[in-house]
C-alpha cells in the first residue's frame, strides 16, 4: 500500500472480482486513502469524486476532532 498503482490494481481487483462491487469498492477506496493520505491518491480519481470540496472539508474536521 502506498502508490498510485497500487490503489489502482486494487480497485481493478474489485472490479474483476464482481459481486457488490459498489460497496466493496468503497471499502477499498476508504482504506487505500486512509492508508496512503490525500495526496497520493490518483488524481483522476479525485477529479470525478462528486461533492469533493464538500467531502474535503468533512474529512478536515473529522480530522481536527479525532486529533483533538
Amino acid at each position: 500500500v502506498g502508490s498510485e498503482m497500487c490503489i489502482r490494481d486494487s480497485h481493478r481487483s474489485v472490479v474483476r472480482f464482481g459481486g457488490d462491487v459498489g460497496t466493496i469498492g468503497a471499502m477499498s477506496g476508504s482504506i487505500g486513502g486512509a492508508a496512503t493520505g490525500f495526496a497520493r491518491l490518483p488524481t483522476g480519481y479525485l477529479d470525478q469524486l462528486e461533492d469533493r470540496e464538500t467531502l474535503k472539508t468533512v474529512a478536515r474536521r473529522l480530522f481536527v476532532v479525532a486529533t483533538g
